[in-house]
């Protein structure tokens, strides 16, 4: 082989090598990238108010600053709501909490009797008790 034509192999190999290198680094981006549709506007700090007579929920209150993203997350302008899949451990009236919620899907809500108030409905993702 030639002078020539050992010079454009060695540059064909360095674009190749290049060319994997970025290749590899693409993969593992998308690789690594999360499918997780929880963000921190999920997350709020709520306060336990109560449990319902007749749905045996608790209920939690937000924060009157957390109206308008928890108003954009569920729909409804009120900041109490009956706590669904809050773990019995915080559940204790007056606890405040750190919460990540997402709306609960109609069919895991049921009928309660007509004895205390009605709330709207909100899944718990995620709880721990806040400072």
């Amino acid at each position: 082989m030639n002078v020539a034509a050992k010079k454009r192999l060695k540059q064909y190999r360095d674009k190749s090598h290049t060319m994997k290198n970025y290749l590899l680094i693409l993969c593992l981006l998308f690789a690594c990238e999360t499918t997780d549709e929880l963000t921190p506007e999920n997350e709020f700090k709520v306060v336990v108010v109560g449990e319902s007579i007749d749905c045996h929920l608790p209920i939690i209150q937000f924060l009157e600053k957390d109206s308008v993203r928890i108003n954009e997350l569920v729909s409804s302008n009120s900041l109490s709501f009956f706590a669904y899949e809050l773990d019995s451990v915080y559940a204790k009236v007056g606890q405040n909490l750190q919460v990540i919620v997402e709306p609960t899907e109609l069919k895991k809500q049921y009928a309660c009797t007509t004895l205390g108030l009605s709330y709207p409905w909100l899944t718990i993702i995620e709880a721990e008790l806040a400072d």
